[in-house]
């Protein structure tokens, strides 16, 4: 099953859930996902932003090789979950997809937190680490409900 992360611009957010869940994916034994991202505004081919490749470094996860994609009704249509990082998100990609609302989640719901996870786009080295570890809490969350066969 395909599980795709989606943000704005998919240059800092969903790249970092990306990373952080092939790690805890791998590391939990969690298989059979296919994990990806995308943004509800991104232009195709723009690297990662350099907060989102440092943030992810203090952990040894590598962003280097990021490049962003639009989201399309493809990559929809073909994941079985889709978790975005605002309600805004979840209401561009429901409203975009009606037919696929079904499996489109704001990760922190979906985490049995809520909030939205904020953008640190243009923002310190410390803003960054505090978006990648909500990240980190969420995906967390999620390795182990996905682990417990939860959808």
């Amino acid at each position: 099953m395909k599980l795709l992360f989606v943000c704005t611009g998919n240059t800092c957010r969903s790249p970092m859930a990306l990373v952080i869940a092939q790690r805890m994916f791998c590391e939990s034994g969690l298989q059979g996902y296919e994990l990806a991202s995308a943004g509800v505004m991104a232009t195709d081919g723009t690297s990662a932003s350099v907060g989102a490749m440092d943030a992810v470094a203090q952990m040894g996860l590598d962003l280097s090789g990021h490049s962003s994609r639009a989201l399309t009704p493809e990559l929809v249509c073909e994941s079985g979950l889709i978790l975005t990082m605002t309600q805004a998100h979840k209401n561009i990609v429901c409203s975009r997809y009606p037919d696929q609302r079904g499996k489109v989640h704001i990760i922190s719901e979906y985490a049995g937190l809520s909030g939205d996870v904020s953008d640190p786009f243009g923002g310190s080295l410390p803003i960054y680490a505090a978006c990648r570890d909500s990240l980190t809490e969420y995906i967390t969350l999620v390795t182990g409900k996905l682990s417990r066969g939860g959808i």
